[in-house]
């Protein structure tokens, strides 16, 4: 089986400036740069960033023309590249240069692997375990500050710790704005609110400020819950105080709930 990854038609004028290239470094660089810059565009047509909001995803896979590949903002020092794509991987240092091309040296670039997808894309036919072992270390090389490096970025208002270089994911959901958003606006003043699998406590908290009376975050993580109890003293004495954080097993707690009086509504984050 063979996937492909389309990153450039032949009718694009952009296609025509690839060509022109020797180096097929060259090209992946100035295709990056260019992709960037027009997802920079989109980004700030939608007001982002903000003074609200300096956390963000500025490249989205393949809705930003990138298959494999996704980019978020972390505040104004830092950016998450996150591969899953053996093309990624092969081209790195191209994928690299072109987004520092874009976005300056004032930032630095912290590159994120999943391996899960990488082994379906075929990356353990093409490195070795010698060769990925070379690349991790190379990785840890680049994450400045370690597995303590937490960070404070803003979203809608919010203040939240992230961990670039060893949070879930790119060390922030930046691609659930919009759910958390909404949610928020579906919650009525004087609500009991259960955020499921709470992980950050970002659906708790916009319960919370829409007036929920109560709000339970439950979560089978010890560290998830230490992270979205952080967050909700990071945003008040109000939150800190109005959002009750369980540890336990998300179905388990739903059978004890229902036996009393389920809270609605209930956000599965």
């Amino acid at each position: 089986m063979f996937r492909v990854r389309l990153l450039c038609h032949a009718h694009e004028k952009l296609f025509e400036d690839l060509r022109g290239l020797d180096k097929e470094e060259d090209a992946v660089q100035t295709m990056i740069a260019k992709r960037v810059r027009l997802a920079q565009r989109r980004r700030l047509a939608l007001q982002i960033p903000s003074s609200e909001t300096n956390a963000y995803r500025l490249c989205n896979g393949e809705g930003d023309r990138l298959s494999g590949l996704v980019v978020d903002v972390l505040g104004p020092k830092h950016v998450v590249v996150s591969s899953s794509s053996l093309w990624c991987e092969i081209h790195k240092q191209s994928i690299l240069a072109g987004i520092q091309q874009e976005l300056g040296g004032g930032v630095e670039l912290i590159w994120r692997s999943s391996e899960a997808r990488l082994a379906q894309d075929g990356f353990n036919e093409v490195f070795d375990e010698e060769d990925a072992q070379e690349d991790a270390q190379e990785d840890d090389a680049d994450a400045s500050g370690g597995e303590g490096s937490d960070i404070v970025i803003s979203e809608l208002g919010f203040k939240y710790y992230a961990n670039p270089t060893s949070g879930q994911k790119t060390g922030f959901y930046c691609d659930q704005r919009e759910n958390r958003e909404f949610f928020g606006k579906l919650v009525q003043p004087g609500a009991r609110v259960a955020d499921l699998c709470c992980f950050c406590g970002s659906f708790s908290m916009h319960a919370a400020r829409a007036g929920a009376a109560s709000v339970t975050a439950v979560d089978s993580s010890a560290a998830a819950l230490e992270l979205a109890a952080r967050n909700a003293e990071l945003n008040g004495d109000d939150f800190a105080q109005r959002i009750s954080f369980v540890k336990d097993d998300v179905s388990k707690w739903m059978s004890k709930a229902q036996e009393v009086s389920l809270p609605q509504p209930i956000c599965r984050s």
